[in-house]
Parts: C-alpha cells; sequence; structure tokens
C-alpha cells in the first residue's frame, strides 16, 4: 500500500493514504507517519487534503482522542478538556486563559483568512482549525462557501466541536458548486448527526463521481454502522475504479459482514488489478469465514499484489492455523519476493522451522529484493535466530536496499548488543545507511553509545546524516548530557539545529529551566524552521510570553516567515486542546494556571504577561524570592510574610515558598513545625541536601531509625548526583580540549571530597561483617591488589575466601601475613594465627 503513494493516479494516491490509516496497527508507525507528511506536500489538492485528513486521524488515535458526538443543537466542549484539573483548577479554565494569551495572534489569523492573499487564507484556516475555537466561526461561515478556500475551510470545521460547524457544513454540502459540495461531503461523517447520514444517503448516487467518493469516505466514518452498510454495498460496484476504491475501504472499516457478498461478487467480475487486490483485502479485514474460498482463489492469482494480498487476509481471518498453512504452503516458492515473505510469516505461526528455512533460502537469492523480503520477514518472525541473521546480513551484505530493511528490522530488538554490533555502520560509505545505523541506537537507548554517536556527529558531512545523528542523542541523552545537544545547536545546518532543539526537549523529560537558556537564542534566528521550533519548545516550557515574539513573525511582508508564525500558532492552539489527554506539559499547565490566577484578578492579558515576565514562570518565582529575601535580611518579616502570602496565592506550588515559609513560621532548626512543612515538599527534599539533614536531626531525637537512614540517603544520594554532574562537566571539557578549565573543575572537586584510597577495603570490611562474603571477595580482592603489602587487608581477604569455601587461596593469604608480621603478638598477628589454625583443624571458616 505504501507503493501506492507514489502512483502517477492522484486519485490512487488519495486511495492509498486513505487505506493506510487501517494499516496502522500492523505497519512501521514512523514510515507512515513519514509517507503522509511528505504527502501533505503533493502539488495535487485532493492528495495533500488526503494526507492531511489521514495524519491527523493517526495523531488522534494516539492520543485516545474521542469521535464527534454532537447531535443538532448540541453545544459541547471536546472532551479532551472536559473534567480533570491541574493543582486544583479545571483544564478547561487552563484553556481558556492559553486561548486568552494567543488572542493577538489568533487576531491576525483570521485577518489573514479573510484577506486577497489566497496562499496565507489557506494557512491560516487550517492553523484555526487547530485551534477549534468558536470565535473563528463567522470567518468560516463565509470561507465554506469560497471555493478556493472550501477544502481547507471544510477540515477546519471538522475539528470543532460547536453546533454551527455542522450547519455549515451542511449548508455547504447543499451547495450547487460541485467543488465547495464534495468537500463538505467528505467530513460530513465525522458526526453523529442524523441530517448529516440523511445527506450522506442522499447523494449516494451523485453524479459527480468525486462526490461519490468522499460520500464513500464519509459514510465508513459515521458511527450508524446499520445504515451506511446497503449504500456502500452500492458503491463498491462503481463505475468509475476509484470511487469503488474508496466504498471497499470503507467497508473494511466497517467490518459488516452484510457486504462480504457484495465484495466476493466484485472480486471476481472485475478486471481491474486495484480493485481486486483492494477487494480481497477488504475481506480480510471483514473476517468472515464465508469468503475463505474467495479469499484462496486468490492465492492463485496472476497479480502479484492481489496473491500477496490474500495471504495476508487469510491471516486476519478466524481460520485454523493447519488448515491456513496448507493453503499457503504453495507460495512459499512464488516468484515474487512479497508474496513469499508473507506467506513466510504466515507459515511461522504453524511451522517456524519452514519458515526460517524459506527466509534462509531468500537471503541466498541473487535478486536482492529477495533478500530485502527476507529481512523484513526476520523484523516480523521474532523468533532466537532473528536478531543474529539479521546482524550477520549487516557486516555480509552489499546492497544499501538490503542493509536499509535489515536495519529497520533489528528495531524490533533493541538490545545493548544489537548496538555494538551495528555501532561500525556509523561510518558506512552510503549515507542513507548511516542514518538507518544512527536511528537504531537512538532506538536501543544504550546511553554508553552517547560520546560514540557525538564524536561521529563532530566527524560527519552529510546534513542528513547528521541530523540523525542529533536525533539519535537526543533519545540517548538524560537530563545531565545536555552539553552534547548544546554543540549541535551550532551547526551551520538549520534542519539539524532544529533537530537539537527537539533533542534537547527529550532528552530534559518534562523539560526545566534548565534547557531554556540554550533554546532562546534561536528565536532570533533568520531561518523559519528553527525559529518556529525555538518558539514552540519555549511555549512547551511555560514560557507563554513568547506569543509576543510570535506576534511580530506574523508579518506578511516576509511570506516564510510568517507562514512558519502561522503554523506555530496552530500548534500552540492544538496543544491547548489536548492539555488532558495528550503529554503531560508540567511547566506549560503551571504557567497557565499562573495567567488564570493573574486574570482572574483583573489585570489585562498583557499585564499578566508582563508579570510572569520574558523568563516565564520560572523567571517570575525567582524575582518574587529575591524581594521575599530582601525583606527579611532587612529584618521586615511582616512584609515578607505578606510578599510570600501574595506569591502562594498566584503561584502556588513551588518548593521556594515552602522552605520560606519554613524560615519565616518556624526559625528553629528542629521544631515540629517546621519540620512537618519540609515532609510536605517531596520536591524540595528531592534537590536540597539542608531540608533532609534538618529532618534527620528532628528524627534522631524522636528515635526513629528507619526515617533517619531515610533521610541522610537522600542526602548523600543528592550530594552524589551534584559530583557526578561537575564530573561530567570536567570530562566534557577534558574531551573538547579545554584542558585548564576541566583543571580547574577537578580541583574544586577534590577539595568537596577528597578521594581515599583504601574504599574497596572498607566497603569489603564492612560486607564482611554483615555476613555477605560473596559481596565482600570482589571488593577485598581488589583492595588487595592495591595494596599486597598490608596484612590487615590480606587478613579479611584470606576470611572472605574461608568463607566462600576458597580454603586453599585462604590458607595462603593467612601464611604470608604471619610471615609479614615480626611481632608475634601482634593483634593482626593472633587473628590471623588463630583463623589459621581453626582451618587446619577444620573447626572454622572464616569465623
Amino acid at each position: 500500500m505504501l507503493a501506492l503513494t507514489g502512483d502517477p493516479d492522484p486519485q490512487i494516491r488519495r486511495y492509498a493514504l486513505s487505506q493506510i490509516e487501517l494499516l496502522a496497527d500492523s505497519a512501521d508507525e514512523e514510515e507512515i507517519l513519514e509517507t503522509l507528511r511528505n504527502a501533505t506536500r503533493d502539488p495535487v489538492p485532493i492528495v495533500s487534503h488526503q494526507a492531511n485528513r489521514s495524519l491527523t486521524a493517526l495523531l488522534q488515535k494516539s492520543m485516545a482522542r474521542p469521535s464527534r458526538g454532537l447531535g443538532a443543537g448540541t453545544s459541547g466542549v471536546h472532551d479532551a478538556v472536559e473534567g480533570g484539573a491541574f493543582e486544583g483548577v479545571p483544564i478547561a479554565r487552563l484553556r481558556e486563559a492559553g486561548l486568552q494569551v494567543l488572542q493577538p495572534c489568533l487576531e491576525h489569523l483570521h485577518s489573514f483568512a479573510t484577506g486577497s492573499n489566497p496562499d496565507l487564507a489557506k494557512k491560516a484556516i487550517l492553523a484555526l482549525g487547530k485551534i477549534a475555537s468558536p470565535t473563528s466561526l463567522p470567518i468560516f461561515r463565509n470561507s465554506v462557501l469560497t471555493t478556493s478556500l472550501a477544502e481547507v475551510t471544510a477540515l477546519a470545521l471538522s475539528e470543532l466541536d460547536h453546533p454551527s460547524a455542522i450547519d455549515l457544513l451542511l449548508q455547504a454540502a447543499a451547495s450547487n458548486d460541485v467543488l465547495i459540495k464534495q468537500h463538505a461531503v467528505l467530513e460530513l461523517g465525522r458526526f453523529n448527526d442524523s441530517r448529516a447520514l440523511e445527506l450522506l444517503l442522499a447523494h449516494a448516487a451523485f453524479p459527480d463521481p468525486a462526490v461519490r467518493a468522499n460520500v464513500a469516505t464519509a459514510l465508513g466514518e459515521h458511527e450508524d454502522r446499520k445504515a451506511t452498510c446497503e449504500p456502500l454495498i452500492r458503491l463498491i460496484g462503481d463505475p468509475m475504479v476509484w470511487v469503488a476504491l474508496y466504498a471497499l475501504k470503507a467497508i473494511g472499516a466497517v467490518k459488516d459482514s452484510r457486504a462480504t457478498e457484495a465484495v466476493v461478487a466484485r472480486f471476481r467480475t472485475t478486471t481491474d488489478r486495484h480493485i481486486k487486490a483492494s477487494a480481497i483485502m477488504t475481506l480480510g479485514f471483514i473476517g468472515n469465514l464465508a469468503a475463505v474460498p474467495a479469499v484462496t482463489a486468490a492465492l492463485r492469482d496472476p497479480d502479484d499484489r492481489v496473491r500477496a494480498n490474500a495471504i495476508e487476509a487469510l491471516d486476519r481471518m478466524a481460520l485454523a492455523p493447519k488448515e491456513k498453512s496448507q493453503q499457503i504452503r504453495p507460495l512459499l516458492s512464488d516468484p515474487n519476493n512479497r508474496v513469499v515473505g508473507n506467506a513466510a510469516v504466515s507459515i511461522a505461526q504453524e511451522d517456524l522451522k519452514l519458515a526460517l528455512t524459506t527466509i534462509a533460502s531468500m537471503l541466498k537469492n541473487p535478486d536482492k529484493w529477495f533478500r530485502a523480503s527476507a529481512a523484513w520477514c526476520l523484523g516480523k518472525i521474532q523468533s532466537p535466530q532473528s536478531p543474529q541473521w539479521l546482524l550477520r546480513l549487516t557486516k555480509t551484505e552489499a546492497e544499501p536496499e538490503v542493509l536499509a530493511v535489515a536495519l529497520k528490522s533489528l528495531e524490533h530488538y533493541p538490545s545493548s548488543d544489537v548496538a555494538a554490533q551495528v555501532i561500525g555502520l556509523l561510518e558506512h560509505e552510503e549515507p542513507s545507511i548511516r542514518s538507518h545505523a544512527a536511528r537504531l541506537l537512538g532506538l536501543v537507548a544504550d546511553t554508553s553509545n552517547l560520546k560514540t554517536v557525538f564524536d561521529t556527529y563532530q566527524r560527519e558531512t552529510e546534513p542528513v546524516v547528521r541530523a540523525a545523528l542529533v536525533n539519535a542523542m537526543g533519545r540517548l541523552a538524560g537530563p545531565s548530557d545536555l552539553l552534547y545537544l548544546t554543540e549541535c545547536l551550532r551547526d551551520q545546518e538549520p534542519r539539524v539545529q532544529a533537530n537539537a532543539i527537539e533533542g534537547i526537549m527529550a532528552s530534559a523529560g518534562a523539560g526545566g529551566p534548565d534547557v531554556i537558556p540554550h533554546i532562546r537564542p534561536f528565536v532570533a534566528s533568520t531561518n523559519n524552521r528553527l525559529k518556529a521550533n525555538a518558539v514552540l519548545a519555549l511555549w512547551q516550557q511555560g514560557e507563554v510570553a513568547i506569543v509576543r515574539e510570535l506576534e511580530k513573525m506574523l508579518d506578511p511582508a516576509n511570506s516564510r516567515q510568517c507562514f512558519s508564525a502561522i503554523y506555530v500558532v496552530g500548534e500552540i492552539g492544538k496543544s491547548l486542546r489536548f492539555l488532558a489527554s495528550g503529554p503531560r506539559k508540567p511547566l506549560l499547565l503551571s504557567a497557565l494556571k499562573s495567567v488564570s490566577g493573574l486574570l482572574d484578578k483583573g489585570p489585562s492579558t498583557e499585564d499578566a504577561l508582563r508579570k510572569l515576565g520574558r523568563g516565564g514562570r520560572s523567571l517570575y518565582v525567582r524575582e518574587r524570592a529575591e524581594a521575599i529575601l530582601a525583606e527579611l535580611q532587612a529584618g521586615r518579616a511582616e512584609e515578607a510574610r505578606q510578599l510570600l502570602g501574595e506569591a502562594v496565592s498566584e503561584m502556588p506550588g513551588e518548593w521556594v515558598w515552602t522552605y520560606l515559609q519554613a524560615r519565616m513560621d518556624h526559625p528553629g532548626k528542629t521544631s515540629e513545625a517546621r519540620g512537618a512543612i519540609l515532609e510536605k515538599d517531596s520536591q524540595l527534599r528531592k534537590d536540597f541536601i539542608g531540608p533532609n539533614l534538618e529532618l534527620a536531626t528532628l528524627y534522631s531525637s524522636r528515635q526513629e531509625t528507619g526515617r533517619l537512614v531515610d533521610a541522610y540517603l537522600k542526602a548523600f544520594e543528592i550530594r552524589l548526583s551534584l559530583l557526578e554532574e561537575q564530573v561530567r562537566i570536567s570530562r566534557w571539557l577534558l574531551e573538547k580540549g579545554r584542558v585548564q578549565e576541566a583543571y580547574t573543575t577537578l580541583k574544586f572537586l577534590v577539595s568537596q571530597s577528597p578521594i581515599p584510597t583504601d574504599t574497596h577495603f572498607q566497603i569489603g570490611k564492612m560486607l564482611l561483617f554483615q555476613s555477605r562474603p560473596e559481596d565482600a571477595l570482589d571488593h577485598l580482592f581488589r583492595a588487595h591488589v592495591e595494596d599486597p603489602a598490608s596484612a590487615e587487608i590480606a587478613y579479611y581477604y584470606a576470611r572472605a575466601c574461608a568463607k566462600c569455601g576458597h580454603t586453599g587461596l585462604a590458607r595462603e593469604l593467612l601464611r604470608r601475613v604471619m610471615d609479614s608480621v615480626k611481632e608475634r603478638e601482634a593483634p593482626i598477628y593472633q587473628k590471623a594465627h588463630k583463623l589459621y589454625q581453626g582451618m587446619e583443624t577444620g573447626g572454622v571458616n572464616g569465623s
């Protein structure tokens, strides 16, 4: 099906793109999304429009977005913002606050949508559709009846859960202009509305084939399966090939067994290879066993695609494995590589040995496409042999097409071993293979490969490969590895810089103030994509005041920058729609909560943004904290307490308010009240050593040993994480050749944490006393190698050996201890002698 997206016939391309939605669960999601994104740039409007629809549907499916459920005259809000709250503020209120912040940009979009520039108008309408605010309905009322804008407006209206949206679509669907009618009809299936269904049924036999094709698609999306099956059955027999294809696709989505007979009849009577192949695929989606004779007959069809589809269709049917195997087995020797590959994957469920024998034969085939199909099979048949065979293929295969499929299949087996064996392909002569290898390394997520990927990036000359390497680093890097990605921001290729921004956001998890300084400079970039990515990233980090910069970008005089800004406004609006159901962005939610709180108190949106400041919430919090600290240092406790109360009211949930409250209300370090405040804030205890030590003192006074240990361990964990961060910075400076800076950092490290030379001995001795000799043994061995002259270390090493049953080695060690100690009265000699004598008599085992 993916291959058909490149068909010369635009109607076939459009059909293939619509069919992809049905294959999303069984095919590679990334490949499908990439195909759809590329198709959105198709020069034929009906193709690009279908790509946009399918892409939107798949993305919404991934976020579990519910379908429309509005009836006539019913008002409602999108389910994504119904119910739920963030820190006590309803999600709907947060969205409302976000739209208020975005309002100046929306006004620009409204102006573009009604202006004389058709390109600006289309992009603005699409963005307004993503935002889905009812305030845009007056704009859509005119544009949906304008021929040049009807397509994008219909798509935008389909995103709106508002009674006026369907009213406008119904009005457009009744238009005498066929172009307006066909675009409106296409979107009506998304609404569970009786008027929409009535209009669709009335247009199922409309003279224009484009309208009939869109009616078929819409009927396939409508919830009333009982009413839509019969008209779809009639459309299967449409004389226009591509109308019949859309009807078949819709029947496959509906999965109504009543259509089985009609689909079988269409398959048997048609001479068109596209209809035959799609009919068989549809029978597989329906899954009715009554169609098995037709599907098995298709296994012998002269058309390669029909035979391949027939195998997939049988796999979807609830057929007994043995019976299915008997039908498919002859196709293991088919002359077509795709047919053999499908057959091998199907047979593997019943006879894995036969399937692997077939694949082994395919791997030896001189035809590279057979070898590529074999590599694809090994990704589907996840047997113990599959990763080994694929790894061997990466070392022996010369054809880039085969290598690419092998690397793609290895993505099903992410492991450090796989990464170690393919990392050499980062140096392959073919850029596409280097890119595939980088992607695989990113998916394996073995962080030990991060430096190798970064070093390869620094040597790489191809921009496409550098971009792939940066994507991999974004997957591999953690919050402490931002230095690698910030280095990539200096790349001269805008695509690489944009990927670095995305990587920084991904590596930071939910993000945080630390990433903002790295991204902010790119808001001033002259590259449109880079600037847009930076603005969108900052918004997601809660920098809602960035809309001021976005508004400046909406200048029609700079059309390319304006287009990018329109896109970002749409994406921001979409993020507001899915605040509850999309990926959680706590900094954005927190910032919107702050805006909501400020707006509730009366200031204008501009005043609220000014209060948040250029640095967003994080900077505003720091400024307020500094004002409170200044009052405290001046001895004005009441003023400080008043400022703190205002800060907590405007921006609750910040750890700094907890810390300041404990300091002001309960200055005694071990007071119960102060401890109760500190215990409430988990973030405070996660980031600071001091509160944990204070609590440890409190727990000690209460004789709560378990909580005392927990508090001290938390303090040590924070201390260690800070030391690790300093070590990483020093190592990075050294790798970059900045030796003097690395040396200065090292001196600071040593002054903060002296390095004892007997750590292995102390740990081993502790473990031995805890009756864990097996764990102690390795530490004591290392200590002994480091200091073989130490009688004390040798003695405890001998004790561990004796405990573990290594009596011969233990005796040898004890003899050496006694020989090295001149004073027989020395305690270490006495202990060694006692243990040795006990072992000789068999009465002591390292006790």
